[in-house]
């Protein structure tokens, strides 16, 4: 998951315990819809930004269904909690749109189109980043492990 802003380099991520009722939010709101597919969630706190992915995958599939939402963050201002229901708020609507335009695309055969660089609009009146990729987050993690050991285990 690569921030939207140049600046946003650490990060923390999401308490544990905030990933699991975000995660029992989309369990319980999208039952039916992705009963066949695993669901992931990750949040990110930058100092200026927070993050948050909510991907769907399946088992007959590499490619994922990825749900980015990103928005300006002030930790000296706003309440962070807020901010991150503003995100689930976001990317319930962002989904919603993605099975709408699945369905319809399986009536009309059409292609679905969503926005693949970040994308800013308004929720809840409050200007959002959203973005959707087909990254398969795991195979990310394992990359970047690879990656971590070829650096450190080159070095001379």
């Amino acid at each position: 998951m690569k921030a939207r802003k140049n600046q946003s380099k650490k990060w923390s991520n999401f308490p544990k315990e905030l990933i699991q009722q975000i995660t029992d939010v989309f369990q319980k709101e999208y039952l039916g819809k992705i009963d066949d597919k695993s669901l992931s969630v990750e949040g990110r706190i930058y100092s200026t930004e927070l993050m948050l992915r909510v991907g769907l995958s399946s088992k007959t599939s590499i490619k994922w269904d990825n749900f980015v939402c990103s928005l300006d963050f002030n930790p000296a201002k706003e309440n962070a909690v807020k901010r991150i229901h503003l995100c689930v708020d976001a990317i319930g609507s962002f989904m919603d749109h993605f099975f709408e335009l699945k369905e319809k695309s399986a009536e009309n055969e059409s292609e679905t189109t969503l926005p693949i660089t970040w994308t800013e609009m308004t929720v809840n009146e409050q200007k959002v980043f959203l973005m959707y990729s087909t990254e398969n987050a795991d195979l990310e993690k394992e990359a970047d492990l690879i990656l971590k050991e070829n650096k450190t285990t080159n070095k001379h």
